[in-house]
């Protein structure tokens, strides 16, 4: 859970001129929307260089290491198990890895329900349901039950053998034991007694701690030396302040604190288990700017900061895991922002989803390899497989020009998207078309507090239009996930939960304009405007099915009712039994 605590660095008082400063450009930030170009200062400092070398792979990525987020199973009654909306938007994102907290309704109890374990989580589902809605995601869940970890032998018994839905990684003692009484030896002890438990159900899942509150060298150290012969995968959390709001320099010199403290964890492993070194990866298993709302989120700085994060702890080789999805990636209840709408993307969303791609475009590589700047204030990160360069500029004010050199590269082009302060707090990434490689070379403009990512060797012609890739089966009055529907599937009504059924389908990108659904001859049976896209709407209607077979289809466009470009279009034929 989020924590008052901040990384290890000391807190810093920016004083109140700065405080009021950063404050003040967070407020009137909206208005230079309206400024021309022209008037912002341009940086005198313009031939400056980025440097990327395609020749010099620093390390392979972790599948996991972009986009990982806690599922907090906040946000009742819209979680993630029952809102279309929220799933559309994280498997657009892409998110690799995802937390989650279960618990049995009576601890100790492994024959009562598994529910969520968050304190004011939503317990109306079960925790298979909260297992599949996050495989289904294409994620991989990292299951926790720090209220009770002498549960977890027969969480994993119930998840990896009795029902064979098997979770492959799990956290193994308390959370943030380090504000919670408990020190290093107390908590490695703990650890390898339920570690040994757990290992004797299943010997292939990967086991991870401490899960401290922020990067204390210390505890760390004593537990591994006592649990490093043990321990599969190290985690940390850390937020950037506390309860005073810091500046954007202080800010965004936490954001490089995460690198720092990944590096000196692993010549930690290094040097405490060499043996085991190359086995034992490092998580942030909870980052964020602090625990509660602050001055800054939903602006222009959040993507930034966020981007300028994620690209810290990629380049020291770990993996991020945001907190959270509901109330940060995603609007909790729209009302956080004017105009806002549920589950409406944030800043943070899309700082992500510069490395991702959020179908957009492709996703970062698996390999980093080195890129550097000498220009002030911009950050660059580099990959390869496929080659994408995301290039942050953190000043609130200054457009930078920087001439890019390629090694690896001479010729061909890059398609550019951008994030920067223009950008409303929902609105996807901009695709600003393509700039030419001559030599090896290009040259780009980067606005204030600005990301963005060059996908080089992209193409630069039009998008392909929207297209329909599948269908799945919803109980149309709890709004759970049935199954994902096969062409020529035969359903047997007996063996459902309900008769009340409805229909959604799946689109590329997640987000489109408009699908027309037809349905048994009927080929405009109805119009969805937003996603998720559902056969009957989502306002409470439900399909009963008759007995028999059934034609499916699902037409996507650009624009809202059916209008603009008209996509590639799904079909689907059913056969429906008593």
């Amino acid at each position: 859970m989020k924590n008052a605590y901040a990384l290890n660095t000391p807190k810093e008082n920016p004083g109140v001129a700065s405080y009021v400063l950063s404050h003040v450009r967070t407020f009137l930030r909206p208005l230079a929307l309206a400024i021309p170009l022209a008037l912002f200062a341009i940086n005198a400092n313009a031939a400056q260089d980025v440097s990327v070398d395609y020749t010099n792979v620093l390390r392979k990525l972790d599948h996991l290491a972009l986009g990982g987020v806690d599922e907090s199973a906040y946000g009742a009654p819209n979680v993630l198990v029952n809102d279309a909306l929220q799933q559309a938007r994280l498997k657009a994102l892409g998110v690799p890895y995802m937390r989650i907290n279960l618990k049995y309704s009576t601890p100790g109890n492994p024959n009562s329900p598994i529910v969520c374990g968050a304190s004011g989580c939503d317990t109306r589902w079960s925790g298979d349901d909260w297992v599949n809605h996050i495989k289904a995601l294409g994620a991989e869940p990292v299951v926790e039950d720090p209220s009770n970890p002498s549960d977890l032998p027969s969480l994993v018994k119930h998840f990896n053998v009795d029902t064979n839905n098997p979770v492959h990684r799990w956290l193994g003692g308390i959370n943030e034991p380090n504000i919670h009484g408990q020190t290093a030896t107390t908590y490695s002890t703990n650890f390898n007694v339920t570690y040994d438990a757990m290992k004797a159900v299943d010997s292939t899942i990967l086991i991870g701690g401490p899960t401290i509150a922020w990067y204390d060298s210390g505890f760390l150290q004593t537990f591994l030396n006592m649990s490093g012969s043990r321990v599969d995968f190290l985690d940390f959390h850390g937020y950037a302040q506390g309860t005073t709001q810091l500046t954007y320099d202080v800010l965004f010199g936490k954001a490089q604190t995460y690198e720092t403290d990944i590096l000196d964890l692993y010549k930690r492993i290094q040097a405490t288990v060499p043996s085991r070194a190359s086995n034992i990866s490092i998580e942030v298993g909870e980052w964020d700017l602090d625990d509660a709302g602050h001055a800054l989120e939903y602006t222009p700085f959040e993507a930034a900061w966020g981007a300028s994060t994620m690209g810290h702890i990629l380049r020291a080789g770990g993996i991020g895991m945001l907190y959270a999805d509901k109330g940060n990636l995603l609007l909790k209840t729209g009302a956080e922002v004017p105009n806002g709408k549920l589950d409406d993307p944030t800043p943070m969303y899309h700082a992500l989803g510069m490395y991702t791609g959020e179908g957009l475009f492709p996703s970062f590589g698996t390999d980093l390899v080195q890129a550097t700047t000498s220009i002030p204030n911009v950050e660059v990160y580099a990959s390869d497989n496929p080659k994408n360069i995301v290039v942050i500029n953190k000043d609130p004010n200054l457009y930078q020009t920087a001439t890019f050199a390629l090694n690896g590269v001479s010729t061909g082009s890059a398609e550019v998207w951008r994030r920067d302060q223009s950008s409303g707090s929902s609105a996807s990434p901009v695709d600003m078309g393509a700039v030419q490689i001559v030599n090896g070379s290009f040259s780009y403009s980067l606005p204030p507090f600005s990301v963005t990512t060059f996908v080089v060797g992209g193409s630069s012609t039009p998008a392909p239009g929207p297209s329909v890739s599948g269908f799945s089966l919803y109980d149309a009055d709890t709004k759970k996930l049935i199954g994902v529907l096969q062409n020529n599937q035969t359903i047997s009504l007996s063996k459902l939960p309900t008769t009340h059924l409805n229909v959604e389908a799946t689109t590329a990108p997640a987000n489109v304009g408009s699908v027309v659904f037809g349905l048994d001859g009927q080929a405009n049976f109805h119009v969805e405007n937003y996603s998720g896209y559902f056969m009957e709407g989502k306002s409470g209607n439900y399909w009963a099915p008759t007995v028999g077979a059934h034609t499916i289809t699902a037409t996507p466009y650009a624009g809202k009712q059916a209008q603009g470009q008209q996509g590639n279009a799904g079909s689907i034929a059913i056969h429906v039994e008593p």
